[in-house]
């Protein structure tokens, strides 16, 4: 199953935004000269694990409000919360199989802002498991919080199993070959040759689409979920 309103809209989109490799980003923006090596392996929790005033959340909260006052003071603070968004609608590809490390990359680096941010070095970004818990997390719906952002679905909605359920989920990462996995061969970063794997094609698609809002624009990093 394809959703192809955000498959053509983003086709459109990265037709007519100019991308350039993600090493400008890199050399640009989290890359700190006093950074400690890296001396063991961070763990990734997922949301719905942590209660509400867990110091991983509450990590997450001030590093979100501190990266948009830095974009309120500076709109072109490169480290700010709107040029995040911004580095996802000017390089980011899609439809390629340089969907998965572009992206694996850009969270590397924004995790690496977020400890900044929140002045933890040990912090972890949390992550949600939408296929177990199909509802958004609560933690992301909480009035005042930096976590809360517009959205099409509420408390009450939950996805699609017929789209990202356990079962489709499991045969997704079953495919043996990589581009029928994680969408197709192209020589170019951007654009692509719009060949969406099952994972970016139905996975990715669908829960971009189904949340809405920004989320189903180039600029879904605005949505802190």
């Amino acid at each position: 199953m394809l959703l192809p309103d955000r498959r053509q809209f983003l086709k459109a989109a990265t037709a007519t935004v100019g991308g350039v490799a993600l090493a400008e980003f890199i050399s640009s923006s989290a890359i700190r000269a006093d950074a400690p090596p890296i001396t063991a392996v961070g763990v990734r929790k997922e949301v719905n694990s942590l209660a509400a005033d867990r110091p991983e959340l509450n990590d997450y909260r001030k590093a979100v409000r501190v990266m948009k006052e830095w974009s309120a003071a500076d709109a072109n603070n490169p480290k700010g919360w709107t040029a995040q968004a911004r580095i996802h609608l000017n390089h980011c590809p899609h439809g390629n199989w340089f969907f998965l490390p572009w992206h694996r990359a850009y969270l590397w680096y924004f995790e690496d802002i977020c400890k900044e941010a929140c002045g933890n070095e040990n912090f972890r970004l949390p992550y949600w498991n939408w296929t177990t818990n199909p509802r958004i997390p609560e933690q992301f719906l909480q009035s005042g919080s930096p976590l809360l952002h517009p959205r099409d679905v509420g408390a009450n909605d939950t996805t699609d199993p017929g789209a990202i359920g356990q079962q489709v989920m499991d045969e997704i990462q079953g495919i043996p070959d990589f581009e029928t996995f994680a969408s197709g061969r192209s020589t170019e970063q951007r654009p692509g040759p719009n060949i969406n794997g099952q994972l970016e094609g139905q996975a990715h698609n669908y829960i971009h689409v189904w949340i809405g809002r920004d989320m189903i624009t180039l600029m879904s990093p605005l949505d802190p979920i």
